[in-house]
């Protein structure tokens, strides 16, 4: 089990959830049918993202039934205190080529806040859990960012707007300036893993 300080039922759920909809991707993985471009040609779904949220937002719906989630693939929406969020695969371009750098990212909010977060990486089976006041874990490891303090020592970490071929804000002047002052900056495709390896600190930042 992971621990996060002292677990609740959303807790427990978010994390069985997150390993549910992760065991349905890493068995497709590279092996999705058919794929839709959403807002731009490089923007994909695939038919395991609606899938996966599926099965999400099924184990949401028998542990809390009254509580509202926002899907990225659609889900269920209500009104509640309470709201879910939920990407299913947050690496979808990587998820259909066969890359195993994805994710399942859960979130619970509380009356506006951020009460609870789970980023799951099914292809090494690691859980990243957060809980608001108790601090984030790996596998019952309480996590730390780094303590690396220059820009040389960092390996970094970035991403790109899915409308990058034809909006000049496209952080490619910013990729090239960092990329000339730091160790290395790497583009891993999954905000969610990306972000949990800042918590773990196997990468210094991310922008």
């Amino acid at each position: 089990t992971v621990a996060m300080g002292e677990t609740d039922a959303s807790g427990e759920l978010a994390l069985a959830a997150a390993r549910e909809g992760g065991a349905l991707l890493r068995a497709h993985r590279g092996a999705a049918r058919s794929v839709t471009a959403k807002s731009s040609p490089i923007n994909l779904v695939t038919e395991l993202d609606r899938q996966a949220e599926a099965l999400v937002v099924d184990a949401i719906r028998t542990g809390f039934p009254d509580h509202a989630i926002l899907g990225e693939e659609g889900g269920a929406r209500r009104a509640s205190t309470h709201r879910w969020i939920i990407d299913p695969l947050d690496g979808t371009t990587n998820f259909f080529h066969g890359l195993p750098l994805f994710s399942v990212s859960i979130g619970l909010e509380t009356a506006g806040r951020m009460a609870v977060g789970v980023v799951y990486d099914p292809s090494l089976d690691e859980c990243f859990v957060a809980e608001r006041g108790a601090g984030a874990f790996l596998e019952g490891r309480q996590l730390a960012v780094s303590e690396t303090a220059e820009l040389g020592a960092s390996l970094l970490a970035t991403g790109f707007p899915y409308d990058v071929r034809d909006t000049p804000d496209n952080n490619l002047a910013e990729y090239a300036a960092f990329t000339r002052q730091n160790r290395s900056v790497r583009e891993l495709g999954s905000a969610g893993i990306t972000l949990a390896g800042v918590a773990a600190r196997r990468l210094v930042g991310y922008w």
